[in-house]
């Protein structure tokens, strides 16, 4: 599965329905469930249980949903830090003083 998988399948149990789900990623509902048709017929698991006008995450469903939190989190720790790394001092530091002061 590629991260736009994860995130459509997350967003689907978050949301609670397929066009919600499309909406908040700014795709067309039709898009969003021929992605999930592909995701499922590839994976060969129903990843949403659709029952009477409701949706919900299958456990296969949950599992990625799953994934797709934990992996948010890496991507956000990875972003967080390689933020910092650009604010951290680099180079070379010249410190001038006078000779009664580099002898001390």
């Amino acid at each position: 599965m590629d991260l736009d998988e994860l995130e459509l399948v997350s967003r689907i149990g978050r949301e609670g329905s397929v066009p919600a789900a499309a909406r908040s990623l700014g795709v067309a509902p039709s898009t969003a469930y021929r992605r999930l048709a592909a995701v499922e017929a590839r994976l060969e698991v129903s990843l949403v249980d659709r029952r009477q006008g409701s949706t919900s995450l299958t456990s296969a469903g949950l599992r990625v949903r799953e994934a797709a939190v934990a992996i948010r989190s890496l991507l956000d720790d990875l972003t967080r830090d390689l933020s910092d790394a650009r604010r951290l001092p680099a180079g070379c530091v010249r410190i001038a003083t006078s000779e009664g002061m580099a002898s001390f």
